[in-house]
């Protein structure tokens, strides 16, 4: 649909890298990546350990998707 391109960006990557680039997102959205791993547990504190949405957003796996 025009306009939507705005909203949605699609690219192809690792189901890996997509969870981390979803839970980053969500992180970044709330600006409280505590409060995230907080509600989550382990599971986002193994997700989002290390994750840096700039540098998923430039990273050469989704460059070359």
């Amino acid at each position: 649909m025009p306009g939507d391109d705005d909203k949605f960006i699609h690219v192809r990557c690792s189901p890996a890298l997509k969870r981390k680039i979803r839970l980053a997102a969500a992180a970044a959205e709330l600006n409280q990546s505590d409060f995230v791993r907080s509600r989550l547990g382990d599971i986002a504190d193994d997700e989002l350990e290390d994750v840096n949405i700039e540098e998923l957003l430039d990273s050469e796996e989704i460059a070359e998707a």
